[in-house]
């Protein structure tokens, strides 16, 4: 294991740097909606298979012709060794909903969900695909909006991406704190476009309008808070998208790189959820151990015993403080270039 040493305010912290060979998926995945079967096609074949999974698939689009889809299906292996070669087709329920191509789901524009049956030669598994015109957070669409209308115009490729939830969106608009973004990472070559109240299963929707175009080098992220807090998912269900989300952009931009800062804990209402955000943090750390390109940023460790301290009022966002924290562990593990 690779280790940078960071020391912030007096305090010598170990900011893990992980580069091991591989891209082994750690996590626990979600079970299919029936349970995964092997399907041998010839009586000679004694391999065992293993078992197939699929998370579900959340993808988006409005009435007015605004889409946030080409969402991976990814399949995950219990005998992953044996299931390299392994090519699905897809049977879709209620084709009125989505369809598929070279293993990307679309919308059609139509609200509603439909089960898919993924089946390869020697696999068979299921997985629902839901299709909305927003996402759970109604704001958050016409951020999502606005946000790709940038990236479509962008023309600093190879930049370090910020993406996330609300975390990002309150530095970029200077929410309640005393330095914004802009400020903050002033000659660097960076883009922010984190958007308020978004999950880690619905930012698989937004990696083509919103990642692609930068075509990134880095992306810092800061998601999985919402999918525990909004969304009642536990820790292992919440640490499983966010890799899920980590492994969509690898399938687009294979060398980028992905440093992932750690859930904070909160001070105010959702303090309750601590256990929950504590295992998505362990999970996505242990992760880090098992893939090249993913980094881990423990924001946490760095707040500890304090976090009240680094947050303002709603005891969740970071004040002025916990940025400056963020800003200075990115800037210290983070190879940002300049302008």
């Amino acid at each position: 294991m690779n280790k940078k040493f960071l020391a912030l305010g007096g305090l010598l912290l170990t900011m893990s740097l992980v580069s091991c060979a591989g891209n082994n998926n750690n996590n626990t995945p979600e079970p299919s909606s029936e349970p995964s079967q092997s399907v041998v096609s010839s009586s000679k074949d004694t391999t065992d298979y293993g078992r197939v999974y699929f998370k579900s698939v959340y993808i988006y689009a409005d009435s007015y012709g605004n889409s946030f889809d080409e969402v991976m299906v990814e399949p995950l292996f219990s005998k992953p060794e044996v299931c390299q070669n392994e090519v699905f087709e897809y049977e879709i329920a209620d084709d009125s909903i989505c369809y598929i191509e070279d293993n990307y789901v679309y919308a059609t524009g139509i609200k509603g969900s439909t089960k898919v049956t993924a089946k390869s030669q020697h696999l068979k598994g299921t997985f629902h695909v839901y299709s909305d015109d927003h996402y759970a957070n109604a704001q958050a669409f016409a951020t999502a909006k606005s946000l790709a209308n940038k990236a479509a115009k962008a023309t600093n490729q190879g930049t370090t991406l910020f993406i996330g939830d609300s975390f990002f969106e309150f530095w970029r608009n200077k929410t309640g704190i005393d330095e914004d973004f802009a400020t903050a990472f002033a000659g660097y070559d960076v883009a922010n476009a984190g958007i308020s109240g978004t999950q880690a299963r619905e930012w698989r929707s937004l990696v083509h309008k919103l990642v692609d175009p930068y075509e990134p080098t880095n992306i810092v992220l800061n998601i999985g808070i919402n999918d525990v807090d909004d969304n009642s998912e536990d820790g292992e269900s919440t640490a499983a998208y966010i890799m899920s989300l980590c492994n969509h952009i690898w399938a687009k931009h294979p060398d980028c790189n992905i440093y992932y800062c750690s859930i904070t804990r909160c001070a105010g209402y959702f303090a309750f959820k601590w256990n929950e955000h504590k295992k998505s943090n362990e999970i996505m750390a242990a992760n880090a151990e098992s893939y090249d390109k993913l980094h881990y940023l423990d924001i946490m460790a760095v707040w500890g015993n304090n976090y009240a301290s680094y947050e303002q009022s709603d005891g969740l966002h970071p004040n002025t403080a916990g940025y400056e924290v963020f800003k200075q562990v990115i800037q210290a593990n983070v190879p940002l270039a300049h302008k």
